[in-house]
């Protein structure tokens, strides 16, 4: 049994053995398939363990950002961060996805 969570312009999936990241393919133009979920771009991320996941997503999105200086993306990934960690309900691995991201 896999997981879907999407959020923003990602969705988290998983199967059996690994945590996948994908990015949605045109969601301005609401591009799903014929079970009326998004479609993904060819680019994914797979990850052994959800709180790694987590973190690439949160580095993935903070690199990706209009940040101006590190301040305002800390704090942009941070937001990300907390905003993932209580989607996912797992606030119980908000510490550790804050080691990993050191």
């Amino acid at each position: 049994m896999g997981i879907r969570i999407e959020y923003d312009d990602y969705v988290i999936t998983s199967d059996c053995r690994q945590y996948i990241i994908n990015e949605i393919y045109d969601k301005e133009n609401d591009v799903r398939d014929e079970k009326g979920e998004y479609k993904f771009k060819q680019d994914k991320f797979y990850y052994t363990k959800m709180d790694s996941l987590l973190a690439g997503l949160i580095e993935r999105m903070g690199r990706q950002s209009d940040a101006k200086s590190f301040k305002e993306l800390h704090q942009k990934m941070e937001k990300i961060k907390n905003e993932l960690v209580e989607l996912c309900g797992m606030s119980g691995i908000k510490n550790d996805i804050k080691d990993t991201l050191g």
